[in-house]
């Protein structure tokens, strides 16, 4: 998987939890609606191999997580340099929390590594490196919990694809709906 995919994926997915470290964050379990806005510098084209490597991985995920990967490659290809939102539902529950990390993409196959540097009730932060035989990057994600109801965060990465600069900036906003999830999972 390239950069320019684990990029896209942690984009899609400002969760709350982030690491394989059980979470510490103070907050409520239940609904959340997560906003990200991502603004790239230095994008490339995605080259063939990764444009079919992100298909299969695609034909394998929901068909919900399916659908919002299209409609942000769409936006990705309109509106190139442009800040992107977007805007999801999740369901944060306790199980999820101690036994799955954000970090945890059996896709990923070890191109990233992720060093928890923070992990308490207001904070929580994370330093990563990943590279495969076309990319290297290396960034930073925090994510602070405002009050149990909230939470803000950022990611900023520097990579190289094909020995071009790039870099990403990731604005996180998460707050709180509900304690029962309803449909969404």
């Amino acid at each position: 998987m390239s950069i320019r995919t684990i990029a896209a994926a942690l984009a899609l997915f400002p969760a709350i939890v982030l690491a394989a470290d059980t979470p510490k964050l103070d907050v409520r379990m239940g609904l959340w609606e997560n906003t990200s806005t991502t603004s790239m510098t230095g994008a490339p084209e995605m080259p063939a191999e990764a444009r079919e490597q992100m298909q299969e991985a695609m034909k394998k995920m929901p068909p919900e997580q399916r659908a919002q990967m299209e409609a942000l490659q769409k936006q990705m290809m309109t509106h190139q340099g442009a800040p992107q939102s977007h805007t999801d539902r999740d369901c944060l529950t306790r199980e999820e929390m101690q036994k799955k990390g954000f970090f945890k993409d059996e896709d990923d196959k070890g191109h990233c590594t992720h060093t928890i540097t923070q992990n308490d009730a207001h904070t929580m932060a994370a330093a990563i490196v990943c590279s495969d035989k076309e990319s290297s990057g290396k960034g930073r994600f925090v994510v602070t919990a405002t009050s149990p109801t909230a939470v803000t965060g950022t990611m900023d990465m520097t990579m190289t694809t094909a020995g071009k600069p790039m870099t990403m900036h990731v604005d996180l906003r998460s707050k709180w709906l509900a304690s029962e999830c309803g449909d969404v999972k």
